[in-house]
């Protein structure tokens, strides 16, 4: 009965919320999509959020033609791999809102030994409602350019949101300044 009752107490103070998300960026010649399980705890006590690659691949065009390269991931921050870091943005705002800052680190990778994707390393912000929610994304910065939920299987090219400014195009892709400050 003690136990029922310590773990009923434990669910009520914190509950870990993961979703899978795939981030889109690149440049010129490279867009990339990036897939990853990001966890979050809300409750009382917040604790780091933790986000955990799942997989990588850059295109590549020109042309030639379009190639597809699968790059290696890594959970434990492998300076090889692609890896992602959550960091929690202090603390919630006035209405509960608290943001994440989404790293993602990938590496150069050559590919038979002469064929090489450059270093990207794009950021963005997402922010969450009291309970865990996705409010939406925000503040993408260094090649970052669009975040959609799940395996990222069906991902468009989007436009920018109602209202925000269009600040870049990669092709079809196009980057948006969307501000953090509407959450």
């Amino acid at each position: 009965m003690f136990f029922l009752v310590i773990l009923c107490l434990c669910s009520w103070i914190a509950t870990a919320a993961a979703d899978k998300y795939t981030i889109t960026y690149g440049n010129e010649k490279f867009i990339c999509h990036t897939t990853f399980d990001l966890a979050v705890t809300v409750g009382r006590y917040r604790s780091p959020a933790y986000a955990t690659t799942v997989r990588a691949y850059c295109v590549f065009t020109h042309e030639e033609g379009v190639g597809t390269f699968y790059l290696p991931v890594s959970a434990s921050r492998n300076p090889q791999a692609v890896n992602m870091i959550a960091d929690l943005l202090g603390p919630a705002n006035e209405l509960g809102h608290y943001g994440v800052q989404i790293i993602v680190r990938q590496p150069v990778v050559t590919f038979a030994g002469q064929f090489q994707i450059p270093a990207f390393s794009p950021r963005f912000t997402m922010y969450f409602d009291s309970r865990g929610t996705l409010l939406g994304p925000c503040e993408y910065q260094q090649t970052a350019l669009q975040l959609v939920p799940g395996d990222g299987a069906q991902i468009q090219p989007s436009r920018c949101p109602f209202g925000t400014p269009e600040v870049g195009r990669l092709g079809r892709w196009f980057s948006c300044f969307i501000s953090c400050s509407r959450y």
